[in-house]
């Protein structure tokens, strides 16, 4: 009897729940004969892996202002015409600088015997005046005191900037997809926590994106100060050390690379400390966040600016082959290298493009909605799972809608950005010429850090700002080992995300009478295209799956995407968190009050083998994960532009200017 009635309350309970979600998702259509055409086209006739092979194994890498990014847009926008895709046509915006591309390698150990070595000379690095052949030098150091020992010994010399490093065992599986809990923590984390619920980092997790410590030396300005008393010696010392090699003009600088067992990470070469502040591209005034151009986080010159000062050819090399380098120099035993490097740079146009196509709508046609990712890769690999897969996955949401035979109302337009490697920057030049820009005084003298301009998305634009830091190592970045923390763990099916919302995610107030802390007021000036854009989607967390959605801190779309994401239970993705993410190109729109959405994605192998390194590749793209995702922002994209409404935005808190009209401070 009490087993029945137990039974009985399960079941209630069951019953009522399931009514409960029905009466939550109810209230947002969701066309389910449309949802059925889009699964069976992507499912049936997928082109999505045959997208991909050419984008990687064909125009892969894509680095921006190089040649082959140029052959790969060409060859993009000829398929989306194939497609009967309208309106296809590259935006330039600019100038960026000079592009770079390599054109041969080789880094070989001669004596005590022969071996070929497993190394990647980082993006704009040099050529080598010659090939460079002799004895490395290691400036392995424990202060500075030691580091003048080496003064006048490092001119032409082919030096080894660190100690080795340990490589451990791999107890950890470098693939994970999220797990129940995982995802449960990302439902509930609280969004004004950095990185709220998001996991631990796996201890084989390779440092793919390690942030500079706050104050270290190129280290973005505003960003909290966490570093301790020994790491800020560290860097300080290593800053010390590429300005000795700078000074004394060393031949080529060989560091051993992140990851192990033959995957190497890289992205930019480091300039010289202290590089000193040049007109031009990228260059910004005080309080100016509009994207011209080169890198939005440092007023000095970078690796692609046409006035970039000398740089000395670098090298990553495998860390196991590093440190056998290493341990042979301590023993005393006579090492030679051999060292070619030929690369070119690109010179004749600075400037740069977003790759641009169009399904026109029907009767709210001049309202928009997009899709997107960013085309550019680094260069190491192919750079498929960054972001070759975003494009792949958005490219066949559009060849799904056009087959399908949709009339849209609003028109849905495709958006593949370049530059986002160095800092969104054709993401954020679209938005600045489309659609306005926010500006953020600098903080008055002993006023806090940080933006506190838009309620619901705090630090959307402090993000942005951080994608840049890896687009060009600095001294102290090189050295770096801190990882960003990959998502973890284990397949299991989405858990259910509670419509519960989690602490609203508002910006910090200073206390009654604290004006001397109060930060200045955002200033957003916005473009007439402002009010027709409804919203943008945006994939580029590597080849796993969509789980969910980031709602960067928007409550008011939870029901909406809770009902889009309803047919899409039994593929895994049915998780909601109010937490942002940072570092990809819909924080170019967030950060203008624009709505601008990344999908939660399955973790995979993104942060231990592939992001950023030579083991980007087709290879490590999973098919159907992909085929799932562009199935998913198929339907995302075709209900956004189907709605009555726009989705609901976040308010704009600051002075709001807007075209034609007087400023208003709301």
């Amino acid at each position: 009897m009490i087993r029945q009635r137990v039974g009985l309350v399960l079941l209630l309970l069951v019953v009522g729940t399931a009514s409960w979600a029905q009466a939550q998702t109810s209230r947002e259509p969701v066309d389910l004969e449309i949802v059925n055409k889009i699964k069976e086209e992507g499912l049936k006739r997928s082109q999505i892996m045959e997208t991909l092979s050419f984008l990687t194994d064909v125009h892969g890498p894509r680095l921006t202002g190089s040649p082959q990014i140029r052959r790969a847009a060409e060859w993009t926008m000829q398929r989306l015409r194939q497609w009967g895709i309208e309106r296809v046509h590259l935006e330039p915006w600019g100038p960026f600088g000079r592009g770079w591309s390599l054109e041969s390698f080789r880094l070989e150990m001669t004596e005590p015997s022969y071996a070929p070595l497993i190394a990647f000379p980082k993006a704009w690095s040099p050529s080598t005046l010659t090939t460079v052949r002799g004895t490395p030098v290691l400036l392995d150091v424990a202060d500075e005191k030691a580091l003048d020992e080496f003064r006048g010994k490092l001119h032409r010399a082919i030096v080894l900037l660190s100690p080795p490093r340990e490589v451990k065992a791999l107890f950890d599986p470098p693939a994970r997809r999220h797990s129940d809990s995982t995802l449960l923590a990302l439902a509930n984390s609280d969004p004004s926590l950095p990185r709220g619920g998001r996991p631990a980092t796996p201890s084989n997790a390779a440092p793919t994106n390690a942030p500079l410590p706050p104050g270290a030396p190129g280290a973005l300005p505003g960003t909290p100060f966490g570093a301790s008393a020994q790491q800020r010696a560290q860097f300080a010392l290593q800053n010390r050390k590429w300005q000795m090699i700078y000074e004394e003009g060393a031949a080529v600088v060989i560091e051993p690379g992140r990851g192990d067992g033959g995957t190497v990470f890289l992205t930019a070469a480091t300039m010289p400390p202290g590089a000193p502040a040049r007109t031009g591209e990228g260059q910004r005034g005080e309080g100016d966040n509009r994207p011209p151009i080169g890198d939005p986080a440092s007023r000095g010159p970078r690796p692609w600016s046409l006035d970039a000062p000398p740089i000395v050819p670098q090298v990553v090399l495998a860390v196991e082959h590093y440190n056998r380098l290493v341990r042979m120099l301590q023993k005393e035993v006579p090492v030679k290298l051999e060292l070619d490097l030929v690369a070119r740079y690109h010179t004749d146009d600075p400037m740069s493009f977003n790759l641009i196509a169009e399904i026109p709508g029907g009767d709210l046609a001049h309202e928009v909605v997009m899709l997107g990712a960013h085309f550019d890769s680094w260069h190491s690999g192919t750079g498929a799972t960054d972001n070759a897969v975003g494009c792949g996955v958005a490219l066949e949401a559009m060849r799904i809608l056009k087959a399908i035979g949709i009339t849209p109302r609003r028109t849905i337009r495709l958006a593949l950005w370049t530059g986002e490697e160095q800092g969104l920057l054709g993401s954020r030049a679209y938005v600045a010429e489309h659609f306005g820009r926010a500006i953020t005084p600098t903080t008055p003298p002993g006023g806090r850090g940080g933006r506190g301009g838009r309620s619901g998305a705090s630090g959307a634009a402090d993000g942005a700002a951080q994608s840049a830091a890896p687009g060009s190592q600095s001294p102290a970045q090189s050295a770096a080992s801190a990882a960003t923390a990959p998502p973890p763990p284990d397949a299991a099916k989405a858990a259910p995300a509670s419509d519960t919302p989690p602490a609203a995610n508002q910006p910090a107030r200073p206390r009654d009478g604290d004006t001397a802390r109060r930060p200045p007021p955002t200033r957003y000036e916005l473009k007439a295209e402002h009010e027709r854009l409804s919203a943008y989607f945006n994939l580029d967390n590597g080849t796993g799956k969509i789980r969910g959605v980031y709602l960067q801190g928007n409550e008011a779309v939870r029901p909406i995407f809770r009902a889009w994401l309803a047919p899409f239970a039994e593929m895994g993705a049915a998780t909601l968190t109010l937490n942002n993410t940072g570092g990809t190109d819909h924080l170019s729109f967030d950060a203008v009050g624009l709505p601008g959405f990344q999908f939660i994605q399955d973790p995979l192998e993104y942060d231990t083998r592939t992001h950023h390194s030579n083991m980007d590749v087709y290879d490590r793209l999973q098919a159907e994960d992909v085929q799932q995702a562009a199935i998913i922002m198929a339907s995302f994209v075709y209900h956004a532009a189907m709605r009555d409404e726009k989705l609901p935005r976040k308010p704009l808190v600051g002075q709001v200017i807007r075209e034609g009209e007087m400023a208003t401070t709301p």
